[in-house]
């Protein structure tokens, strides 16, 4: 894994030109403002004790098999 930091007003950018050749039609949905705020988020974090203890919840899958099957997923559709 290789991280490279991107300065948001560069991805603001990057977001505006990919809205801009969508409306013109020759670009693609993969970059949009919502996508730039998942980006923008430095951790996602999950914690689900809360609807466990209350719910009675459990996931239908782990962490390791939900990442395994959307890595898959990607492949699949050639995003990776």
């Amino acid at each position: 894994v290789i991280i490279l930091p991107i300065p948001a007003p560069l991805i603001r950018v990057m977001v505006g030109v990919n809205w801009f050749l969508r409306k013109v039609g020759t670009g693609s949905a993969l970059l949009t403002r919502t996508r730039m705020q998942e980006f923008m988020v430095r951790y996602w974090t999950f914690d689900s004790s809360r609807a466990r203890q209350e719910l009675g919840w459990s996931p239908a899958w782990t962490v390791d098999e939900g990442i395994r099957d959307t890595a898959e997923w990607y492949r699949r559709n050639g995003w990776l």
